[in-house]
Order: structure tokens, then sequence, then C-alpha cells
């Protein structure tokens, strides 16, 4: 995450979904894995905060914050901090290094700082890791690894990933990270957060599942028309065909039912 996206369209979804999911009693911990500005045009869509009529009913104090911050050139992730829309929630802002070395020791501080019961937020600039881009390696700051989420799922925090859409089909990319992401964690179930651009995905654990799914569908709910759910759970289909629909028996409201195909071992596919 870098303070150049702060207030764009990515982030109003972000902390739309994460004030709905951290409800109920449940602290959100915001992994930030903060990368310096890069002088790029990542970060400009905010035409959306011109279009109150079309956007601003999905959260409408949020709206009204990020619209502030954008106008008034606050884009840093302290302003966000410190804004209030994540009411009760622990921050960790350190830059994330690129080096093994340092990197190892920025999730072990990280894995400190989220505690059993918490919803632990991991927000790298383009998602879970790709092949091209090993480990502790020039540009391996914008990734998150799966040695990374499995170590914090151990630790006893749900988990919440960002990750953004490359250049593929968008569905079948979806049901992939899952599956890598529930072989990693040893998750029976995830649930994906589909926007038009990016995707969250979100690893309750096992003892938090139903929580977590009354408040995926409160998500459907809030933001019907801008966030798909989805449901991936572990099961035998090779294809990962999404049911979906209301009405449809054992499935909750608004949310779509995915299964995935656990292969240990999975590495990647992309």
């Amino acid at each position: 995450m870098k303070d150049q996206y702060v207030g764009d369209e990515n982030d109003y979804h972000k902390y739309g979904l994460l004030r709905i999911l951290a409800g109920d009693g449940v602290r959100a911990t915001v992994g930030w894995m903060r990368t310096p500005n890069d002088g790029r045009s990542d970060g400009g869509c905010v035409a959306y905060l011109d279009q109150p009529e079309r956007w601003k009913r999905y959260d409408p104090q949020l709206f009204e914050v990020l619209a502030d911050l954008v106008r008034e050139g606050q884009r840093n992730l302290r302003a966000v901090e410190q804004s209030g829309i994540l009411p009760g929630a622990r921050f960790f802002r350190d830059l994330l290094p690129e080096a093994a070395a340092g990197r190892a020791l920025h999730f072990a501080r990280l894995g400190r700082l989220a505690r059993r019961g918490d919803l632990l937020f991991l927000d790298p600039d383009n998602g879970v890791e790709v092949p091209s881009v090993p480990y502790g390696r020039s540009g391996s700051s914008r990734y998150l690894y799966l040695r990374e989420v499995e170590a914090l799922y151990r630790t006893g925090p749900s988990l919440l990933l960002y990750q953004h859409f490359p250049r593929v089909e968008r569905a079948s990319f979806v049901r992939r990270v899952a599956e890598r992401c529930l072989a990693a964690t040893g998750a029976s179930r995830a649930v994906s957060f589909r926007t038009r651009r990016v995707f969250f995905l979100l690893l309750p654990q096992p003892n938090e599942e139903a929580l977590y799914l009354k408040q995926s569908e409160a998500v459907a709910r809030a933001w019907e028309g801008e966030i798909e759910v989805a449901v991936h759970r572990v099961g035998g289909s090779p294809h990962g065909d999404v049911e979906g629909g209301a009405g449809r028996s054992g499935r909750l409201p608004g949310v779509l039912s995915c299964e995935v195909t656990h292969a240990p071992g999975v590495t990647s596919d992309q």
C-alpha cells in the first residue's frame, strides 16, 4: 500500500468492507505492507468522488471522509488512521523491506500485534506472490507470500487479503487464488469480495466461520451491485463452478457458492 492510493475507488471498497466485517465486536488489525510512493498515476481513480449520487449511498460517512482527505491533500496512511473510519483498529505502518531478513522481521512484528479473534487485513500493492518475483528479491515488497499467509493464520487471527486483477479471466483467477490460500492455511472456506478492479479474500478461522458468513451477507446487502460476494469451499469440482442466487437451499442471500479443489503443495498457476 502506498500513500498515493489513499482515497481512490479501491480504497472506498476496502474500508467499506472492513467497516462491516469488523463489526459485532471484531477488532481490525491493519498491516499496510507500506511501500514508498513511485510517482506513477496509480491511485488516480478518484472520479467517483465527483459522483455522490452514484457512490455515496454505499457508506455515506466513509464517502465524506475520503472526499475530505482527497480535497485537502491528505492522501496518506497516517491521515486514514486518524480519521476514525476504522474505530478501534490497530495499524502497522512500517515500511516493508524487500530483503528476506528484514521482511521476516516485519511479519514477525505484525504477527505479535494481531491477536486471536482479530481480523488481520493485509494490503500488498499487487496481491499474492507470482513465480516471476522470488521471495526477498527486487519487487517482492509488492507481493504477499503464501508462507506469510500460512504463518499469520497459524497465530490465530482471521485474514483478509487484497488482490489486484492481472490481465486474465477473472472468475477463474479468483478461484485459483482462493485455492492456493486454502491450501496454504488449511482453512475450509474462503470468501471473496469482487469489485471491477480488485478483489479481497477472507480466510476465517474455523470457530469464526459463522460470524463472517453473517457479515459477508451484510456486505452483499450493503454493496449490492458493486461488490460480488462468493464463498469458496474445499471440494472435488475441478472447475470450481459458481452457483448463485438468493433462495438456493443452504446458501446465504446475495452470496454465491463455489467449490474449489484443495491441492496441498500448490505454488502457482498464474
